[in-house]
């Protein structure tokens, strides 16, 4: 019964309860019958306060048009929640007669009650044009546009615009060009919202009389709107007519919603501008044309577009924004043609094209690369041709063979800086071939390739160039820089292979604790040592912290160290253990 028409009676007799009421209205508007709309209309009747207010909302919300006259007969109650619902409601209804009666409110009342009763004719005038009563909504519409309030001029104008034809759309231009900005945009907003696209088309050929500022608001709401290719091609007109202008905002906001567009047929404008703006010194535009560019679609074309004009581009400044831009698209398509930059006369361009290569490239634009590397003496085009072999050595999915042409190059070269420079990437690349290259580079007869090695080997990510790194340490005394880089690279491998083990660390790494405690010096150096060794889950760890316990230079740390080694090999060497907690 609940819910159903049957509970009608119940339900009308609980409208009269202001403690049921408000459960009574949901129940009974949930009921489509005309009966449900006649229940509240009586209960209206009767009604006061928070139960009038629960009542007229329901037969608003209903659209009770039956109900209209018990509706009317509250807007001028002495409550003023009541003489609000009132309206409210009869705008929901929405017909004629609603209107009607809410004007009569408009003109008796005052202060807020007035106010309230002309925002309910806004409402109503949308609720009039909704039903196809657009003639008597236009009416409306154009009555409130002479309120004093300016919201209500906003409503009322984005109103007429949403179901008029030409007077409107005068309307709407004539706002555009007026003094305020606020109505502007409410009438730019408006004739973006129709379903149609006519005033769109017609807006497209209305720049003159605009400010500035309310161009630059219809291209970001052109850029928002267009979707279908003929909305993209009123847009596109628009942006066309506001060439003849020179200021910076409105082009700069063309291009940016050229580049919103997503449309690839775009590039060739958009590069014109670019070109042009660069040629100027207009910076923000060419800024904001470089970021459309980069923001179309994926597309050969536009790629292959760009990378042409970059070719035949006198200005180096544009070249290199040109090639900025091919990677900001990352245009791998283009990569060779980005490379012939490289022998460009100006460095800074030179300097980009490797920079592009090595975000860009294949492994098939290595051996121009290194070709630029060993012939260069730029030593700034050196450095960025090791950053961009080591990217694309990096990304050879083969591991094995990632190092093998830098390794013969490296075997060829004879000039010490591009020798070192090789080494310096075989570093960066790793891998067991080029581990076995810097262990002979170490003995090299240039100290540069020499000095390469060392720091490659002590930035290795693994304990596998430990070995050759204690080697070197062995040979220098305290004030050596060379023993130093080694030593501490070999604890600081050692040490991170000890904390990513989860279990017992490898022989490897316990053992180089063991050589690497032999050789330990100064106190930064026993420290390094002590916080590696704490991570061992080895019993010989005990062995190398007590030799530190009684040392005053590192004795606290030796003691921390202690505890951790004590309670990492509890489970597997106790009595090692409770001797290392007795110290």
């Amino acid at each position: 019964m609940i819910g159903s028409s049957k509970s009608l009676g119940v339900l009308e007799r609980m409208l009269a309860d202001e403690k049921d009421s408000h459960m009574a209205c949901y129940a009974i508007g949930r009921q489509p019958s005309v009966a449900a709309g006649e229940i509240l209309a009586r209960g209206l009747a009767l009604a006061k306060g928070r139960t009038a207010v629960n009542i007229l909302n329901v037969l608003g919300s209903r659209g009770e048009e039956k109900g209209w006259e018990a509706v009317a007969k509250r807007y001028d109650d002495p409550d003023d929640a009541v003489s609000a619902a009132a309206l409210s409601a009869l705008a929901k209804i929405g017909t004629k007669d609603t209107y009607q009666r809410i004007n009569q409110a408009r003109n008796l009342f005052q202060g807020e009650r007035r106010r309230t009763a002309v925002w309910a004719m806004l409402e109503c005038a949308e609720k009039m044009a909704g039903h196809g009563d657009t003639a008597s909504a236009l009416k409306i519409y154009e009555g409130l546009t002479k309120e004093n309030e300016a919201a209500v001029r906003r409503g009322a104008l984005a109103g007429r615009i949403a179901v008029g034809a030409q007077n409107e759309f005068n309307a709407a231009v004539a706002a555009i060009r007026g003094n305020d900005p606020m109505l502007a945009q409410t009438a730019i907003a408006a004739i973006m919202r129709r379903q149609d696209t006519w005033m769109m088309s017609r807006l497209s050929g209305e720049q003159d009389g605009f400010s500035p500022e309310m161009i630059v608001v219809i291209f970001d709401a052109f850029g928002t709107r267009a979707k279908t290719e003929n909305e993209k091609e009123i847009a596109i007109g628009f942006a066309v007519q506001s060439e003849q202008f020179e200021e910076t905002a409105i082009n700069s906001a063309a291009a940016r919603m050229m580049g919103r567009l997503g449309d690839s047929s775009a590039s060739t404008r958009l590069l014109r501008w670019l070109i042009t703006a660069n040629e100027r010194g207009r910076e923000k535009v060419a800024q904001a044309a470089r970021d459309a560019l980069a923001q179309l679609p994926s597309d050969a074309g536009t790629d292959q577009q760009i990378a042409a004009v970059m070719t035949d581009a006198k200005s180096a400044t544009l070249q290199h924004t040109l090639i900025k831009l091919l990677v900001a698209r990352r245009a791998t398509g283009v990569t060779p043609v980005i490379l012939q930059q490289a022998q460009h006369s100006n460095p800074v361009v030179v300097q980009a094209a490797i920079e592009a290569v090595g975000i860009l490239g294949a492994n098939d634009a290595l051996p121009s690369v290194l070709d630029l590397m060993r012939t260069t003496k730029d030593e700034y085009i050196r450095v960025a041709t090791e950053q961009a072999a080591t990217a694309i050595a990096s990304r050879n999915p083969d591991l094995a063979k990632r190092a093998n042409l830098i390794i013969s190059a490296f075997r060829e070269e004879k000039a010490p800086a591009a020798r070192a420079s090789l080494v310096r990437v075989l570093g960066s690349v790793g891998g067991a071939a080029a581990l076995e290259v810097l262990r002979g580079a170490l003995g090299d007869s240039e100290t540069a390739v020499r000095d390469a090695a060392l720091r490659s080997l002590a930035g290795w990510q693994e304990v596998s160039a430990v070995p050759a790194l204690l080697e070197v340490a062995k040979q220098g005394d305290e004030k050596d820089v060379r023993r130093a880089i080694a030593l501490r690279g070999a604890l600081r491998q050692l040490g991170d292979a000890a904390a990513k083990s989860k279990g017992p660390a490898g022989v490897e790494v316990v053992d180089g604790f063991a050589s690497a405690a032999a050789l330990v010096k100064s106190a930064d150096e026993k420290r390094l040592l002590l916080s590696g060794v704490s991570q061992l889950r080895d019993a010989k760890a005990v062995g190398i912290v007590e030799k530190y316990l009684g040392d005053a230079e590192v004795s606290a740390e030796a003691k921390l160290a202690a505890a951790k080694v004590a309670e990492n090999v509890e489970a597997i060497d106790p009595a090692a253990a409770k001797r290392l907690r007795g110290k």
